[in-house]
């Protein structure tokens, strides 16, 4: 019966004192070594004579009770037959309240035995007796206020050390305070001391329990020493000692000074992973993990405290390509094709990058680049006699899909800014049309928040703002040539420039700006203050941009940004523009009281009665109002919804066989068939109502015949995606289309096979849909002398209607478009045989 309630006690007791411990490890608990909460008495102690430690209190209020004024030791030790002298590794846990007292571990002998020393109301010391008379002490004090704040010896406390090897971990109230280290003692058993300097000191303690070292969960990781400039920090963990499910964070901040309260749920079941995003705005990162298991316990990484990992500066690049090897990639550049630093007969080393080559800067600070001037020499010219012969700068690049390029080529002369993603291709924000082909010049591209700007021998040329959400925000620098130009840079040099401040105005609720006479038309104005604190103010005029052209609103706004700090406002007119017509709002900003010209802007808004209603594709064509947009999905879908609010019913869309068809069967042989790349869009558009009048790309397809299709396997592979396509869209789409201006976009052109791929996309369609149109032509303004070949080629026979651009640029009077239209008609007229064509 004994034996049961000794049993039963210290069930009892174990259950009373888990919940005091923090846990780590997530195996099951083991039994204690030791435990005593003082309910028996002083059995379990060796007091050796003193009189110094007593118990006070019974039940869950007794405690061992011990005060002197002795300046000898004092001390009451676990019995060697309650826990054995030649125990290693273990945990002591206990409650404590005192002023002055010391804590025995691998405790052997009077002589040998190690012993923290809590004292001076705050700080705790370790020494030992190494097998000796007189003690030493190991290491330095340490201040457990630096690890809890407002620590005193006196209050209440929890105390736990984590006895591991050479290894002793100290915490207190759940806090690891301090790891102290020491090889001398390796087994002893565990006790209380007491000793006096002077005045009496006193202890109670409470709750004891001493248990084995058990395999404990951890969390496996290696920091970096460093991330590069505005580079996102990605990490990857993994636990040990654990089998157990766990909710595994990381917690982190920016910078100094700041609660680490930003919580990113990291991923996976093991390894864990998450990643910081990079930030431009500080000089440093911090953080610590975390791991849960489904019982709520915590293991944390590190015990305590934070990484820290610093944020290198971006730092100007320079390269003149005089220190460099000849034939061989400049330091820190990534290249491919014909890429090489060369000598030029002046003596002169440049960068070329000549045919079909690129050259990536790959050093780690550049790659987030996101602010900056870029200057550089650079001279081109053409070596191939491809259509569109290219060469680009890449820049906030994240990949070749998505990036910022300045580019220029010979099939327009241009030199575009733009943006580039995965979602729509190429987006245009400015353009100049200039060829300097076989010609040395200087260029710059300033980019800073959402200004894009490029200046040639000194001259702004091109400029563009780009605030959609698509916009990309950082990333690297990349050349790249294609079709055969051969480009030379000399000079190259990259500035970093702080965060700017940005002020942008956009036509509230609307991107288009179209609004019905029920809406509430507006702007909506969005500033960032950038690497300063600034005062920004906006002065507003509203007028009408049709008819008198009289003021009808104007206004006044004030803000004062710390510095990063962002804002943004709905400014609503007054009175509510309700009357049918167009409207100018004109923004003029001053910033910190100075008047930035370059930063006012003009947009213009539209009130209409109603907005045309969304309606079933027009199949017939009933509307004569369409479009031809070039509309791609990276398109703020305000701009195409503001056609279709303004009454437009048709839109030019466009199917490419080469992006359907990659010459791929299935296990029966069949035509696998992929409308993933172009489904999208045409699925948006239809979203909007509009009949699509669709080109199709039917010309050209790799993956069956190079050039135009002109063979007989490869004619057939086109009707029968011809085919395809015209039945799964029928009844959605009925007019298709020849491909696009083949004059100019198939080198050669020979009008006898594009009738021929006329004939056999007539004849497939018409098998899929009866009623499916084909517009053949589809050329541009050259229609009066291409045309001609093709009539006489048999086109007439194979087409429902005729299509052309009739682009006449810088002709006056206007009788020029009407005499290109007359003229097609008559062309079309003498070929009809009586029969009426649209």
């Amino acid at each position: 019966m004994k034996q049961l309630i000794r049993s039963f006690s210290m069930l009892l007791l174990t259950i009373l004192l888990l919940p005091w411990f923090p846990v780590y490890a997530w195996a099951s608990e083991p039994s204690p070594l030791f435990a005593d909460s003082f309910t028996g008495g002083l059995g379990n102690w060796d007091l050796f004579g003193s009189t110094a430690f007593t118990i006070e209190g019974s039940g869950t209020q007794a405690q061992l009770k011990g005060t002197t004024s002795s300046t000898t030791p004092q001390r009451a030790v676990v019995k060697s037959s309650k826990l054995s002298y030649s125990s290693t590794d273990y945990d002591v846990g206990f409650t404590a309240v005192g002023d002055r007292f010391r804590l025995l571990f691998r405790y052997s002998s009077s002589l040998s035995y190690y012993f923290l020393e809590f004292k001076n109301a705050k700080f705790v010391e370790l020494w030992k007796y190494p097998n000796a008379s007189t003690n030493v002490q190991v290491g330095t004090p340490v201040d457990i206020g630096a690890a809890i704040t407002g620590f005193n010896l006196t209050d209440t406390h929890r105390y736990q050390l984590k006895i591991k090897g050479s290894e002793f971990k100290l915490y207190i109230d759940e806090t690891l305070v301090t790891t102290f280290t020491d090889t001398t003692l390796s087994a002893g058993g565990i006790g209380f001391s007491l000793k006096s300097i002077g005045p009496a000191v006193n202890v109670s303690v409470k709750q004891v329990m001493v248990s084995p070292m058990i395999p404990q969960s951890a969390i496996i990781h290696t920091p970096v020493a460093e991330v590069p400039y505005n580079a996102d920090l990605p990490l990857s963990f993994t636990l040990a000692g654990t089998n157990s499910a766990a909710n595994a964070q990381i917690h982190y901040a920016y910078g100094d000074d700041v609660a680490l309260d930003q919580i990113i749920q990291a991923v996976g079941s093991g390894p864990y992973s998450g990643t910081i995003a990079g930030t431009n705005h500080f000089d440093k990162i911090r953080y610590f993990l975390t791991a849960q298991d489904n019982e709520g316990r915590i293991i944390r990484y590190p015990e305590s405290g934070e990484i820290t990992v610093p944020i290198r500066e971006i730092v100007p690049y320079r390269n003149n390509f005089e220190s460099e090897t000849l034939g061989a990639a400049p330091v820190g550049w990534k290249i491919g094709g014909n890429t090489k630093v060369i000598q030029l007969p002046d003596g002169n080393k440049v960068f070329n990058i000549n045919g079909s080559g690129s050259a990536k800067l790959n050093l780690p600070m550049y790659q987030n680049a996101d602010n900056f001037n870029v200057k550089f020499k650079a001279k081109y010219e053409r070596m191939g006699t491809a259509v569109q012969n290219t060469w680009r700068f890449r820049y906030r690049a994240v990949d070749d899909a998505n990036n910022n390029a300045m580019e220029w080529a010979t099939h327009n002369s241009k030199y575009f800014l733009m943006r580039k993603t995965t979602l729509g291709g190429n987006y245009y924000l400015a353009n100049y049309v200039k060829s300097l082909l076989d010609e040395w010049h200087d260029y710059e591209l300033r980019v800073s928040g959402i200004t894009h700007k490029l200046f040639i021998d000194g001259v702004e040329t091109a400029s563009g703002d780009d605030s959609d959400a698509l916009a990309l925000k950082k990333g690297y620098f990349h050349w790249n040539v294609v079709g055969g130009i051969n480009l030379m840079i000399d000079d190259f040099v990259i500035e970093p420039l702080p965060m700017p401040y940005v002020m942008d105005i956009q036509p509230a609720g609307n991107y288009a700006g179209i609004y019905t006479q029920q809406e509430s038309p507006g702007i909506k104005l969005a500033l960032e203050a950038g690497a300063e604190a600034h005062a920004f103010q906006l002065d507003y005029t509203v007028r009408r941009a049709d008819g008198d052209q009289s003021v009808v609103d104007s206004g006044t706004k004030t803000y004062n940004l710390e510095k990063y700090a962002k804002d943004t406002e709905i400014v609503s007119f007054t009175p509510r523009l309700s009357a049918i017509g167009t409207y100018e709002v004109s923004a003029a900003f001053t910033v910190d009281g100075v008047a930035q010209p370059a930063n006012s802007k003009k947009i213009r808004l539209a009130v209409v009665q109603q907005a045309a209603p969304v309606k079933e594709p027009d199949l017939d064509n009933e509307s004569k109002f369409g479009l031809n947009t070039h509309y791609a999905l990276n398109w703020n879908d305000d701009v195409i919804d503001g056609a279709r609010k303004l009454g437009a019913r048709h839109h030019r869309s466009g199917i490419s066989w080469d992006d359907v068809d990659k010459h791929v069967q299935d296990a029966s042989g069949k035509t696998v068939y992929d409308y993933s790349r172009v489904e999208p869009q045409l699925n948006k558009l239809f979203t909007y109502g509009f009949n699509q009048i669709t080109v199709l790309g039917i010309d050209k397809n790799a993956s069956y015949q190079e050039g135009t299709v002109n063979t007989t396997s490869a004619l057939k592979a086109m009707g029968d995606f011809v085919a395809a396509t015209v039945n799964r869209y029928k009844g959605q789409i009925r007019q298709w289309e020849m491909p696009n201006e083949p004059e100019i976009f198939s080198k050669p052109y020979v009008p006898s096979e594009f009738v021929q791929l006329q004939k056999v996309a007539y004849l497939n369609m018409k098998k899929a849909d009866p009623n499916a149109m084909l517009l053949a032509g589809d050329h541009t303004s050259s229609v009066r002398s291409v045309l001609p070949k093709e009539l006489e080629a048999g086109s007439f026979d194979y087409a429902d209607a005729y299509s052309y651009h009739p682009y006449v640029y810088n002709s006056m009077p206007d009788g020029n478009l009407q005499n290109v239209i007359d003229g097609v008609k008559e062309l079309v007229t003498l070929t009809v045989d009586g029969r009426i064509i649209t």
